[in-house]
């Protein structure tokens, strides 16, 4: 098993708590909330067996909806103080696979006092950007939303 893989599996499983603060927000404004259990691949080589569906799934007014959720290392309360010209909604092959099934994106800040909700409503205006990912040293193509079209909230009303 590589090191790699060991990695995002540990990376993978450290995300829950993200997406239970974000299922917490959504049901706080009055969403029901279903969160599927995570599994992760055993190998690499296994991963495409273990592609998701989505983080959160959320329903209100008879109308469900699908939620991914992001943990960005740093603070910020909105675009004022978000360091970027933009938000990473997330891997271009990711998004381009859900096919404009996701409804939003949660970015939580490191402590999971604030979010940036990025709405596939703004996928127009989004643009592809080249990251150098950390966690791997790979070069990985993602989409960008401009900061000022995320909807800004705090986590805890």
């Amino acid at each position: 098993m590589s090191e790699q893989h060991e990695g995002f599996k540990k990376r993978f499983f450290a995300s829950l708590h993200s997406v239970f603060v974000a299922g917490e927000m959504l049901s706080k404004a009055g969403f029901d909330v279903e969160i599927r259990a995570l599994r992760a691949a055993p190998t690499a080589a296994d991963a495409p067996d273990y592609v998701d569906n989505g983080d959160i799934f959320a329903t209100k007014d008879g109308r469900r909806t699908r939620h991914e959720v992001h943990h960005y290392s740093g603070k910020f309360t909105g675009a004022e103080d978000y360091p970027y010209q933009h938000l990473l909604v997330g891997s271009k092959a990711a998004v381009d696979r859900a096919n404009g099934t996701v409804a939003s994106w949660i970015i939580l800040d490191e402590d999971y006092e604030n979010a940036a909700i990025v709405f596939f409503k703004t996928h127009d205006y989004w643009y592809e950007v080249d990251i150098h990912a950390r966690n791997t040293g790979n070069i990985e193509k993602k989409y960008a939303c401009p900061k000022e079209l995320a909807a800004w909230r705090k986590v805890s009303p």
